[in-house]
């Protein structure tokens, strides 16, 4: 599956507001899926800037497992992966022009 969203901007940073975009779509994907929760999120850049996420349900705050930002940000491409309670596991690499692919 290929996505394309218009998310990096001219220097391929993601700020704070698309990657929650990213986290958003990515658990609604999952759920869409048939992945079961919950879910543990981790977002990880090149630059050494990572995210790790523990969601429980729609409607629930993610809780912060681990969190390091260079203060650039996210840089692209960056890869995303998915681990649910069956220990079912998803990769979504994101290139620098904001194409998702899911492996």
């Amino acid at each position: 599956m290929s996505l394309v969203l218009s998310i990096a901007s001219p220097r391929g940073v993601l700020n704070d507001e698309d990657f929650s975009k990213i986290l958003a779509e990515t658990f609604e994907q999952c759920l869409a899926t048939g992945m079961r929760l919950p879910f543990v999120i981790c977002g990880v850049s090149p630059n050494g800037s990572v995210m790790a996420l523990r969601m429980q349900g729609p409607g629930r705050e993610p809780e912060v497992l681990a969190e390091y930002a260079e203060d650039e940000g996210f840089r692209l491409p960056m890869t995303v992966m998915v681990l649910d309670k069956d220990n079912t596991a998803v990769r979504i690499t994101i290139a620098a022009d904001g194409r998702r692919a899911w492996h």
